[in-house]
């Protein structure tokens, strides 16, 4: 009995010419895998970006927290905790509902809201003036990177 690597290396195996032929069979083949190609590279590029947004943004709030008391001297560390990890809860909230939003208005128009979501979080962190806010802010973060992430 052959292995499967002389299976491959054997020239007279019909069903592996037969699989090569119809691969290569015609260009129209050729072109739809060629689209397929790049519409998988542009899809994979955007969810990527959004890992890279969410590893920042989990970068710069480890290194913010150690300014919180110089802003809000009255701070927990419960709440310096909280602050923290809200992003992975809207995260949790947005991968729950992204595809299925991205199916009933497509992925473009979830894309960009996600990157309005992100846009608004990141302004409503600039200015929050109280503790509140900032966690709103990180709530909404963690509701478009985690929304782009998944789609």
């Amino acid at each position: 009995m052959e292995s499967p690597q002389q299976r491959l290396l054997n020239t007279n195996d019909t069903s592996m010419a037969t699989t090569r032929v119809s691969v290569t069979k015609s260009t129209d083949e050729t072109k739809e895998a060629t689209y397929n190609l790049c519409f998988m590279i542009r899809l994979v590029s955007i969810a990527a970006l959004g890992g890279f947004l969410f590893g920042y943004d989990t970068g710069v709030i480890a290194g913010a927290q150690l300014y919180f008391s110089d802003d809000w001297p009255d701070i927990t560390d419960s709440q310096i905790a909280l602050i923290v990890s809200i992003a992975l809860i809207g995260a949790a909230i947005g991968s729950l509902f992204s595809g299925s939003i991205s199916d009933r208005i497509g992925r473009w128009w979830v894309i960009f809201i996600a990157d309005v979501l992100f846009t608004c979080g990141a302004a409503l962190m600039a200015f929050a003036p109280t503790i509140g806010w900032l966690m709103v802010g990180r709530l909404i973060i963690g509701l478009g990177v985690l929304s782009l992430i998944h789609i």
